[in-house]
């Protein structure tokens, strides 16, 4: 498990006010109003760094515990 957590939500801004209210959570944002070819790069990068950062401390954890 990468332990990773990614979610959207929208948001409605009062316009005099300028309060802002989360209307909706969703587990998986939506990237629509984002070019494919800045989201994609993007979203698979944040899961390699993660990945990466996961399988490098559990290397270390397992070291540590085999001394």
């Amino acid at each position: 498990m990468l332990d990773l957590t990614i979610f959207g939500f929208d948001v409605v801004i009062q316009g005099r006010s300028g309060d802002h209210v989360i209307v909706d959570v969703n587990y998986l944002p939506s990237f629509k109003e984002v070019a494919d070819d800045v989201a994609i790069p993007a979203f698979w990068e944040a899961i390699k760094i993660k990945y990466d950062n996961h399988h490098s401390t559990t290397a270390t954890t397992n070291t540590i515990k085999h001394h």
